[in-house]
């Protein structure tokens, strides 16, 4: 008795995990997690999801008849809910082996990313990412997770995290540091002062966790809306 009562339990628990997944794809409800990533992800002035793409999300999932809560964490938890299965989807940039290993990846891009560096326009251009070695340099605090398999030929003694972006901003005008590596931002939010150089440009990817329940018929329903709008 002391063996068997465990197992039903554990059957038990594992079987309503498994309804819980189920009835929210029969009514079409996932959930994608993004994190501050500015101007593709952050949280606006009404608290609400924006960014270009989260704009592109939208339309995806809409093509997939799927109706999508869009759930705000920091990078470190959102990706431990990816793996519990807490959170359906969440995005990457240039998915290297190590997310294969763990995620299911779309086979197409949602969209692509623009890396590169803000800079006051009278100071030197950069064109490759590399040069930043002996430069100092700013970057999002928060977008470091996502900076690794861009810059794994960057050394990071240089860096400064900073909190936001006008943190970074400031920094560049005020002569304290030379450049700012950001994802591009939108021309308007900008100074007239400053200039944006181009360092990479790179495909985002859709991912799944493949410990999710329902990892293969989620992705699976992506892959083939994404194949017939694109």
């Amino acid at each position: 008795m002391n063996v068997i009562f465990p197992k039903i339990i554990i059957t038990f628990v594992f079987s309503f995990y498994l309804i819980i997944f189920s009835t929210q794809a029969q009514n079409n409800q996932i959930s994608y997690f993004y994190s501050h990533l500015p101007p593709y992800e952050y949280i606006d002035t009404n608290n609400q999801a924006a960014g270009l793409g989260i704009e592109h999300l939208k339309k995806i999932f809409s093509h997939a008849n799927l109706f999508v809560n869009f759930q705000y964490y920091s990078i470190k938890r959102g990706v431990n809910l990816l793996h519990q299965g807490s959170v359906d989807f969440a995005s990457v940039i240039s998915p290297d082996a190590k997310i294969y290993k763990k995620f299911i990846v779309s086979q197409r891009p949602i969209y692509t990313i623009t890396l590169g560096v803000l800079r006051l326009e009278n100071t030197p251009p950069i064109s490759q990412i590399t040069q930043l070695n002996k430069q100092p340099f700013a970057t999002l605090k928060e977008t470091t997770f996502l900076f690794n398999n861009l810059t794994k030929d960057l050394q990071q003694k240089n860096r400064y995290d900073v909190k936001d972006f006008t943190q970074g901003e400031r920094l560049i005008k005020a002569h304290k540091l030379p450049y700012f590596l950001i994802y591009d931002q939108p021309k308007k939010r900008i100074a007239s002062t400053l200039t944006f150089d181009i360092l990479l440009k790179n495909p985002v990817y859709l991912i799944i966790s493949k410990q999710h329940p329902q990892a293969k018929q989620l992705m699976a329903i992506i892959n083939k809306s994404m194949n017939k709008h694109n």
